[in-house]
């Protein structure tokens, strides 16, 4: 979870800990749906859905991370 270039080692990386606790979050809730699912005795015919709310949340934490490491990424820190 810490920043691996740019002179930055050792910090902490924000646009990591985002995108893994919205990760997180979806993967939780998701497993709790399909527990709900699952216990209710009912035949399982399909998955349950994600919302387009969920979907976008995704989309845009894995934008920005993968913008903010775009943008650091660029030209390696200079010596010394």
């Amino acid at each position: 979870m810490s920043a691996e270039k740019d002179g930055r080692e050792g910090t902490l990386d924000l646009g990591k800990i985002q995108m893994l606790l919205v990760s997180v979050v979806v993967l939780v809730t998701y497993g709790a749906a399909m527990t709900r699912l699952l216990d209710s005795g009912e035949t399982v015919e399909a998955l349950p859905q994600l919302s387009g709310g969920v979907i976008s949340l995704l989309a845009i934490s894995q934008e920005g991370y993968l913008l903010a490491k775009s943008v650091r990424g660029g030209a390696p820190a200079p010596p010394g």
